[in-house]
């Protein structure tokens, strides 16, 4: 039901006439057009870069703190809902591209999938020329797709300035097993009045929005974006901006990296989603990252 709701808002935004006008068109004459080299690349998945070298175990902690963001409760969230993806505003072929290859890292890192064709979308990406309007628009009308915020915060959550953003609806699994969008207008998040946090409690996706701006995006590799885009859709990072010594397809677009960006997800991406996906969701935060670290170290050592 909730993906289902996830689905019907997400819609209505592209159907409002502000986004309509935001979000481009591969008929309008004035619309930015994919540059060949990317439409080229559409039929097969994103290159796997070369192994990387064995990386310490700081390196290892800083990426796991850099690449799990805490929900309202103090938990890493991720999907219990099988995902299902649905891009809008390139076309057809990079929209079916980037949608498919969510599903494909879902499934390749053990977090739940939905068949394709057969499910309501719980995961929007928009491509614009207009991501701010998109998202003035957003926060006019469907404020709820921003997430977990008081109404004071909404216009700074709102304000879009890099090439690709995520907004992440959360919900909040109690020990009775009855799960509940966190909304702060409800007091506890997660709805669940006497609970106390973390004791048989879990974090998880209910939605997630990711909005690029084409302008700045259309110079890239289709494969290479659609990597970026399903890191974000699976997990929720603090930082895009870490460029740590663990290469990540985060570091994509990051302002600060002075070495080479990967192209393509990295095996230490997978290695952290894959632990991501396979730790007890009820664990405390500071519990949860430790575990990560470790398994993500089996993961490497595994490759």
């Amino acid at each position: 039901m909730r993906a289902t709701l996830f689905a019907l808002v997400a819609s209505s935004i592209v159907m409002a006439p502000l986004a309509a006008s935001a979000a481009t068109s591969p008929a309008s004459p004035d619309a930015p057009r994919a540059p060949p080299t990317a439409l080229a690349g559409i039929t097969v998945t994103a290159p796997r870069p070369p192994p990387a070298p064995q990386i310490s175990d700081r390196a290892i902690h800083d990426f796991v703190r850099a690449h799990g963001a805490a929900t309202p409760i103090g938990q890493l969230a991720r999907w219990r809902e099988p995902v299902c993806a649905q891009t809008f505003g390139l076309p057809p072929e990079f929209n079916a591209f980037v949608s498919r290859r969510i599903a494909e890292v879902a499934v390749g890192v053990g977090a739940p999938a939905a068949r394709a064709g057969s499910c309501a979308a719980n995961i929007s990406v928009f491509f614009t020329t207009r991501p701010q309007a998109f998202m003035d628009h957003v926060r006019s009308k469907r404020p709820e797709l921003l997430g977990y915020h008081y109404h004071a915060q909404a216009a700074r959550l709102a304000t879009f300035d890099r090439p690709i953003q995520a907004w992440y609806v959360t919900a909040t699994q109690g020990a009775n097993g009855e799960t509940l969008v966190d909304d702060s207008c409800c007091g506890m998040p997660g709805g669940l009045p006497g609970s106390s946090f973390g004791a048989g409690m879990s974090s998880e996706f209910s939605g997630v929005m990711i909005v690029a701006d084409w302008t700045k995006v259309a110079g890239y590799e289709i494969g290479a974006i659609a990597d970026y885009v399903a890191v974000l859709a699976l997990s929720h990072a603090k930082s895009l901006e870490a460029c740590g010594a663990a290469p990540s397809i985060a570091d994509l677009m990051s302002t600060v990296c002075d070495r080479a960006r990967p192209q393509a997800i990295t095996d230490d991406d997978v290695a952290y989603l894959k632990a991501l996906y396979g730790i007890n969701p009820r664990l405390f935060l500071s519990t949860q990252q430790g575990a990560i670290a470790d398994r993500m170290k089996r993961n490497l050592a595994d490759r």
